[in-house]
């Protein structure tokens, strides 16, 4: 009978550090032909996608309601698409995403997706974060701290700024009037 072979410690690093080598030149060969978009870090996490938001606002709410609009400006950087799945923050009950429909109603969303290199921008009458439920009346000048809930970058956390209606028409150029 032939004796089983077993192996030594000096083999079970060696072996280790083989797999360790082939897993790291796989992903440099993977990035060298751009067959995979490797991780930013921020703050030390790994970040899987580049998603930014510049100058998000919010539209003061009128003093009887207990909702408001936020219209942001979201710039995919990142070289993969990207999903906002969910909206919240903890000054409101529920959050949403709306869109319009063709005859003026307002429906609401479960994600919208945001394409590589691309800027979307929410507007009045389009796509929009509603936030019902608030905890508060906000005026302008406030701060409400929004989360949006990406399927590949995980939570980005936001403070927008509230600001009056007209306000918001010299700053985006539109009319948020009826």
């Amino acid at each position: 009978m032939k004796p089983r072979w077993i192996p030594t410690r000096r083999h079970r690093v060696g072996a280790l550090a083989l797999v360790i080598v082939s897993a790291s030149l796989l992903m440099i060969s993977f990035a060298g032909c751009g067959g995979l978009d490797l991780p930013k870090t921020r703050a030390g996490l790994l970040v899987l996608s580049r998603v930014v938001i510049p100058e998000p606002i919010v539209t003061r709410n009128k003093p009887d309601s207990a909702s408001m609009a936020a219209y942001l400006t979201i710039a995919n950087e990142g070289d993969l698409a990207d999903t906002i799945r969910a909206v919240e923050s903890p000054l409101a009950r529920v959050g949403t995403l709306h869109g319009s429909m063709e005859h003026g109603g307002m429906m609401a969303m479960e994600a919208m997706v945001l394409p590589p290199h691309s800027v979307t921008r929410m507007a009045p009458g389009g796509t929009h974060f509603m936030f019902e439920g608030l905890s508060r009346a906000f005026v302008a000048g406030d701060q409400v701290p929004l989360v949006l809930v990406l399927a590949r970058g995980g939570r980005i956390s936001v403070n927008a700024r509230v600001v009056s209606y007209t306000q918001f028409d010299a700053l985006r150029g539109d009319s948020l009037s009826p």
